[in-house]
């Protein structure tokens, strides 16, 4: 669910699903030519062997996000 939504500045939402819950917070700041991105996660997880691979799997999801918006911007 959305919780926050102000173009070129700020994304937040809820998540939620069998797994895990939690929120995502994206901040965006434009720095020159370029803009400087701040990610916020909090994620609780229903299995504790997950909390294992949590990390691993966010970062992968953080880098696939970036990666994605690149190609969207023709960077």
């Amino acid at each position: 669910m959305i919780t926050e939504k102000k173009p070129f500045e700020r994304y937040e939402f809820h998540m939620s699903n069998k797994n895990m819950k939690g929120y995502w917070i994206g901040k965006f700041n434009k720095i020159g030519d370029g803009t400087e991105i701040e990610f916020t996660e909090e994620v609780s997880l229903n299995n504790p062997i997950m909390n294992l691979f949590a990390g691993i799997y966010l970062k992968k999801q953080q880098e696939l996000y970036i990666k994605d918006l690149k190609k969207a911007l023709g960077e």
